[in-house]
């Protein structure tokens, strides 16, 4: 079953245990996302919100999806914030230039439930209210769904990415620097070119979807074993959320928080499938010894939060969040 058919069944399944409530009035959105349909979350995320509020609405809360096509997954943030879109589906390790405290969602366990009753959500939230968005929902796989497809095999010593140029974003830094690999930022659009004509030596990207971007075609190595979890968050421009009355808000919100579970249990699985894809299509490991791959996951969180705090402009609420967390036992 190809990526594209298992997402689309899941959505039917989706949809079909979405209750029907008409939306008091109708409402009109227009929703931005970082990634376009071949990234899964694209399926798994953004139309099964847009199909199931439409559902959950009896047709009365209409999004419309616009992809990085429209507007650079780098520079999605501000529109949203002006309100050129109301909703927004976005990485973010992306926005890091503006604001850094939701890139600590990488370092924590990615249970939303708990991370709400111990008013770490609040706080992020409280974050994003300045920027004139409010968090909807965040959406994270389970451990392991990072990996690094590479041109040539590792190096051998602690530094196996020693002189390398690794495309990536700030996420994986906690997993390239350590072992000697330099990060170059790259859309995806531009991954597949700049493999394929050296100017990267691998990218980092999810295990699923590798195959949608035809990675495989231009880097036969694939890093193991996998690390970290995947994740995006869907906010809101505050304004738009505002204006809405109750029973549309408690739509949205309650239509986007279903599919942190369900949509990350089809998101888990794809992972698995594209594993044995890869594997399928001749990709031969290059395996991290245990030794680097312990000393580098050992410190993952800790060197994720200071990532985090590397950006000015947040360092005293990426600390207080953090000192929050330690409070609830959710970090080192």
């Amino acid at each position: 079953m190809t990526m594209r058919n298992f997402a689309l069944m899941f959505l039917g399944l989706a949809m079909a245990v979405s209750l029907v409530t008409r939306a008091s009035a109708d409402a009109n959105l227009r929703m931005i996302v970082a990634f376009d349909e071949r990234f899964p979350g694209w399926q798994l995320w953004a139309e099964a919100f847009r199909d199931n509020v439409k559902a959950a609405s009896g047709g009365g809360i209409k999004v419309t999806l616009n992809g990085p096509a429209v507007v650079s997954p780098f520079q999605q943030f501000a529109p949203v914030s002006q309100g050129a879109f109301d909703l927004s589906i976005n990485i973010p390790p992306y926005y890091m230039g503006t604001t850094a405290v939701s890139n600590t969602f990488y370092a924590m366990d990615p249970d939303m439930d708990k991370l709400r009753k111990t008013g770490v959500w609040d706080f992020i939230d409280n974050d994003f209210g300045k920027h004139n968005q409010k968090l909807i929902a965040g959406y994270f796989s389970a451990p392991g769904c990072f990996h690094i497809m590479l041109k040539s095999p590792l190096k051998a010593g602690q530094k196996p990415f020693d002189g390398m140029k690794i495309r990536a974003n700030r996420t994986y830094t906690p997993v390239i620097e350590p072992l000697g690999g330099s990060i170059v930022t790259l859309p995806a659009g531009e991954i597949y070119s700049a493999l394929e004509k050296g100017v990267v030596d691998g990218a980092a990207w999810t295990v699923a979807g590798t195959t949608d971007l035809k990675l495989h075609e231009v880097a036969k190595h694939m890093l193991r074993p996998t690390f970290g979890w995947c994740g995006a968050v869907m906010t809101m421009n505050l304004d738009a959320y505002k204006k809405l009355d109750a029973k549309d808000r408690e739509i949205i919100v309650a239509e986007a928080r279903k599919l942190e579970k369900t949509g990350i249990v089809a998101y888990n699985k794809l992972t698995e499938e594209e594993d044995k894809e890869l594997r399928g299509l001749g990709i031969k490991e290059a395996r991290l010894s245990d030794d680097v791959f312990a000393k580098v996951m050992q410190n993952y969180r800790k060197n994720m939060w200071e990532v985090s705090a590397s950006f000015k402009g947040s360092q005293k609420a990426v600390n207080d969040l953090r000192a929050l967390a330690r409070s609830k036992g959710l970090a080192d």
